[in-house]
């Protein structure tokens, strides 16, 4: 099973993630001549400053520059062939961008483009773009843009220019993948809900919730709150904070009830809660001050929650194997949230997983994690029935004992029935004064009334020579 587990487990690697640092993505037809920036910490460039700025040179293999986010301009150079002219759109496929706008040199003056963004109404982005994206018109030869752009996160700048008829293949397979993932998480918490009714167990909830929070933190970080819920654009940022912890929360949740935390080691779920308590309070700090700094450190605290619990499982797998499936399920999401949206962060950008490979990880993971579920249940219910076959082998020891100690008691009670000349009557009393019973209980078993009772036990009091019950049963036994 380990073996396997490797395999699965290098395979999903393998898809999933993509050991390299960004560089932006142009068209064929498109020659970057020149891609330079200007950090504008005190948002005060404007179009008529714009165009007698310093720009730096952009080492094109690495556009992250971190935590220094804030207002940025970018000025890129395209030389375009004389056939390929037509529309291209500059699109930034990230939720994280605040602001973008995009203006085209024209006879040395500024011509907006149009302007894009998180914190744009859907109604006002062109074509109705979810994320980031604005068309432009070019001609054969160089063309020159300026684009302006706010960083509230981290200042990420994936920057891609396709032609129309990429744009458009590219969004029709991103709502395809979407739409693939959304239904079989779907799927998935039907089951579940099925399973969780069926058999009582908590577990089967615990991931429905998971699973659930899970699925709405990626339909925002895909741009769908742009099209379904417009009204919310003010609150964004707090929504996205609120479904990280619940993340957090509902991963915790599933993983201790999975891995039956409470019979291993019930002490520890405290220091992970104060630690999602902590996560919290950097989350509404950074609301409430408008700093990105407490931001990061919740971010920081959720991956370490997260690394937490896939420890957890490496801990709980040596005496539970079941648990080996959680480690390869729980380290698919480990590079995922570190490599999607912690990394990030820190402007050192080794890694870079996209929003569909997330998807397609989550994909994988819920097979899995299904499986998972279904191991672990034969592997309670095969410890349940060893532990009811222990039971009855033990009753049926002490049953044995019991009839043992019944017929010892028969022998004892008949030799000296023969040695004190006792009536069968009396013998009978005898053996029921000896179990300990009250003369109620010998009347019952006897069918006698306790008279007859009393007027037995004194007879035999007179011919065993004792005075009590105690005597009477130190004697036989």
């Amino acid at each position: 099973m380990t073996i396997l587990l490797r395999y699965i487990l290098l395979f999903t690697l393998l898809l999933t993630t993509s050991f390299t640092t960004h560089s932006q993505k142009v068209a064929d037809a498109l020659e970057v001549t020149s891609f330079e920036y200007i950090r504008d910490v005190n948002n005060s460039i404007t179009k008529s400053t714009l165009l007698t700025e310093n720009f730096k040179p952009i080492d094109q293999k690495d556009l992250n520059w971190g935590s220094q986010n804030g207002w940025y301009w970018f000025k890129i150079t395209l030389d375009l062939k004389e056939s390929e002219e037509g529309v291209y759109h500059f699109k930034v496929p990230s939720i994280h961008i605040k602001n973008f706008s995009l203006y085209q040199v024209s006879n040395d003056t500024l011509k907006h483009l149009g302007t894009s963004g998180n914190n744009i109404d859907i109604k006002k982005k062109p074509e109705l773009e979810r994320l980031t994206s604005v068309p432009a018109t070019m001609q054969q030869g160089k063309n020159t843009f300026y684009i302006q752009t706010f960083f509230w996160h981290e200042a990420y700048f994936p920057l891609t220019i396709v032609d129309n008829i990429t744009y458009q293949r590219n969004n029709f397979t991103s709502l395809a993948f979407s739409g693939s993932y959304f239904g079989f998480a779907l799927l998935v918490i039907i089951l579940n809900l099925f399973m969780y009714f069926t058999f009582n167990e908590k577990v089967y909830l615990y991931y429905v919730y998971f699973l659930f929070a899970t699925s709405v933190s990626i339909f925002y970080d895909d741009g769908f709150f742009s099209y379904f819920f417009p009204s919310l654009i003010d609150y964004y940022d707090f929504l996205e904070m609120l479904l990280h912890w619940i993340c957090g929360l509902t991963a915790l949740l599933f993983c201790f009830t999975f891995l039956r935390i409470e019979k291993v080691l019930p002490g520890i779920k405290k220091w992970f809660y104060i630690a999602l308590f902590i996560s919290a309070g950097f989350y509404a700090g950074s609301l409430l001050l408008d700093n990105f700094y407490l931001f990061r450190y919740a971010g920081y605290m959720m991956s370490s929650l997260l690394v937490g619990c896939w420890l957890l499982c490496w801990y709980i797998a040596r005496r539970y194997n079941y648990a080996y499936i959680l480690v390869v399920a729980y380290l698919i999401l480990l590079f995922s949230s570190i490599g999607h949206f912690a990394v990030r962060v820190t402007g050192y950008q080794f890694i870079e997983i996209t929003s569909n490979q997330v998807k397609f990880g989550g994909i994988i993971e819920m097979l899995i994690l299904g499986t998972a579920l279904l191991y672990r249940f034969k592997f309670i219910k095969r410890e349940n029935h060893d532990i009811r076959n222990q039971l009855e082998h033990y009753v049926k020891e002490l049953q044995n004992v019991a009839n043992t100690k019944e017929q010892t008691l028969q022998e004892s009670v008949d030799q000296i029935s023969i040695s004190h000349n006792l009536s069968k009557r009396e013998t009978e009393v005898l053996l029921e004064l000896s179990k300990g019973f009250t003369n109620k209980q010998i009347g019952e078993a006897l069918h006698i009334s306790i008279a007859t009772v009393k007027f037995h036990t004194s007879n035999i009091y007179a011919k065993l020579d004792v005075s009590n019950r105690s005597e009477v049963i130190e004697k036989v036994t």
